[in-house]
């Protein structure tokens, strides 16, 4: 529709729209439907925690089942205005805004854990191909990876 713009937003960025254009010219909708309709969306907290000493696992488990309980997610996802994993969780509110976004759950696909995701994956490959052709050793590749990696999160995630 002619001076429409169409864009996928948090709730977050809703607001700054909203704040930026005015209530009355930004309304949110359900996503837009071409051969399949279908929205995404980042993962969460949860795809965003790893746990690498053997010795950390049990206490890390322990603190996982914890944030990932229905009712720590409704908390955490009230918190940060976006919406929990579970289906036994609410979302974070009941405006109008959070049930057009709950009904677009229906046609979500996660997404990338982070902004900056095929960034990083773009680093790590040639440190995986150099290891795997014996130009370093593996923990060299992954040291280096891991410097390129964090220099990429270090500007591009907030």
């Amino acid at each position: 529709h002619p001076g429409y713009v169409h864009v996928q937003t948090s709730l977050l960025e809703l607001g700054q729209m909203r704040a930026a254009l005015g209530d009355e010219n930004v309304e949110l909708g359900a996503p837009l439907k071409g051969t399949v309709q279908a929205t995404f969306g980042n993962p969460g907290l949860l795809a965003m925690t790893s746990i690498t000493a053997k010795e950390n696992q049990p206490a890390a488990l322990k603190v996982m089942q914890f944030l990932a309980s229905a009712d720590q997610q409704a908390k955490l996802n009230k918190a940060s205005g976006t919406f929990p994993t579970r289906t036994d969780a609410p979302p974070p509110g009941d405006s109008k805004d959070i049930a057009t976004m709950a009904q677009a759950l229906k046609v979500a696909k996660p997404g990338e854990p982070s902004p900056a995701a095929r960034q990083v994956m773009a680093a790590l490959a040639p440190r995986i191909q150099g290891a795997l052709r014996g130009d370093y050793t593996p923990k060299e590749a992954l040291d280096q990876a891991a410097t390129e990696a964090n220099a990429i999160l270090a500007r591009t995630v907030r």
